[in-house]
């Protein structure tokens, strides 16, 4: 009884696919535990920025709710589109004017940009959204904006 529970468990909680950034400051893992303590009602799977052939398996080969892209896997947006619809970027760095350019199309809804709020969601300092600038900022964002796209989902 208790492992039919915990098969029905699993299969009823939504999945949410997450890629890293970079790891300089974070590893993937400490990245993604950030995610999933922001969406406590998923399941969040995490990948490295470079699994691309990876991720786009398992977005072919499951039921995915949802994409979470963090920074400098957010370039890669087009890569994914084509097998899955609801993506979501979190960009806590936009320097320079390329950025615009970069995530033409993307949906501004489901973008989180800082720290100047130029498209999609900002992530401001100023306004308490995201505290901290710099590294601690950009890092802090994950746990941020994950209950955010939570609700979105």
């Amino acid at each position: 009884m208790i492992k039919l529970k915990s098969i029905l468990t699993e299969q009823s909680t939504p999945i949410v696919v997450f890629v890293s950034g970079l790891t300089k400051y974070e590893s993937v893992d400490a990245q993604g535990d950030r995610i999933q303590s922001g969406m406590p009602g998923f399941q969040v799977i995490t990948f490295h920025y470079n699994d691309k052939e990876k991720i786009i398996k398992y977005l072919k080969d499951n039921n995915a709710q949802a994409l979470i892209l963090y920074s400098k896997s957010c370039e890669d947006w087009k890569t994914y589109k084509p097998y899955i619809n609801n993506i979501f970027c979190i960009e806590p760095w936009n320097g320079s004017n390329k950025m615009v350019s970069r995530y033409s199309g993307f949906p501004a809804d489901n973008m989180w940009v800082g720290p100047e709020d130029y498209r999609g969601n900002g992530l401001k300092t100023n306004n308490d959204i995201v505290p901290g600038k710099g590294t601690r900022g950009h890092i802090e964002a994950l746990s941020v904006v994950a209950p955010l796209i939570a609700r979105k989902i």
